[in-house]
């Protein structure tokens, strides 16, 4: 016998709900602390935008758009077009983009 409980499994632990609800609240706090076109601001954005395809319902993959589209245009500024961090944002977005226009497409035929 272990002389302590054995650890849930990771996704026991995993509250995607709770954890956007912070992510969320941690972005203001980086726009109140940060100027508004700070890299961190953006890669903080595409970990919400992360977040959002995780919980995968057609609100949270558009809020992941949303996301997605902040983040580019703030690492478009402070990190350029040519940065690794830039173009998989971008190819994030398209994703999620496409992912978004087969569920809606899905969702019309039922």
């Amino acid at each position: 016998s272990l002389p302590f409980p054995p650890f849930p499994p990771p996704t026991a632990l995993c509250d995607w709900e709770k954890a956007l609800e912070t992510a969320i609240k941690l972005t203001d706090a980086y726009k109140c602390c940060l100027f508004r076109n700070h890299p961190t601001v953006g890669v903080h954005l595409l970990k919400v935008s992360r977040l959002c395809k995780l919980l995968d319902t057609i609100f949270h993959l558009e809020k992941a758009i949303q996301c997605d589209t902040e983040a580019l245009d703030i690492l478009e500024v402070s990190l350029g077009m040519d940065h690794s961090v830039f173009t998989d944002a971008k190819r994030s977005l398209w994703d999620v983009q496409q992912e978004l226009v087969l569920r809606r497409e899905t969702a019309l035929k039922h």
